[in-house]
């Protein structure tokens, strides 16, 4: 596989190694643990793209106001020349807008299904990230 090595603090609010991970998890938990799963992936899965397609992720993320972007996407990767980019945008903003020809486009070797995995989850994670640096916390706490 062709991985290097995630990107800082500015995509991903954080990093937690295995050993980290595995700490954390029986100290606090399922919720921690499925989070700190995730984070994990997500951090992996940003090592299989280069800094082009970080940015691109970075610029869709920040340029994103939670609505759904038009059908018609002049910003989404071209699916020919920046495959693992477009999966990352997609998986963040529009994730039911993944195509079999996206996946296909971009999962040839060496990259395998795990790769793809760890890629959507730099994507998911990106938006998870997003939303909760923009909601202040007792926005978060309140009840409808």
């Amino acid at each position: 596989m062709a991985y290097r090595s995630p990107p800082g603090p500015e995509i991903l609010s954080s990093r937690l190694s295995s050993d980290a991970t595995r700490r954390r998890t029986r100290r606090v938990g399922p919720g921690r643990a499925a989070y700190a799963a995730l984070l994990d992936a997500a951090s992996t899965g940003a090592g299989l793209l280069d800094d082009v397609g970080i940015a691109l992720v970075g610029e869709a993320v920040a340029a994103w106001d939670s609505s759904p972007p038009p059908l018609a996407w002049d910003e989404l990767p071209d699916r020919d020349r920046r495959p693992g980019a477009r999966l990352a945008v997609l998986a963040t903003v529009v994730p039911y807008r993944i195509t079999d020809e996206d996946a296909a486009a971009w999962l040839k070797p060496p990259f395998t299904d795990q790769c793809l995995v760890h890629l959507t989850a730099y994507g998911a994670f990106a938006a998870i990230d997003r939303i909760e640096s923009a909601r202040p916390l007792p926005a978060l706490m309140e009840r409808p």
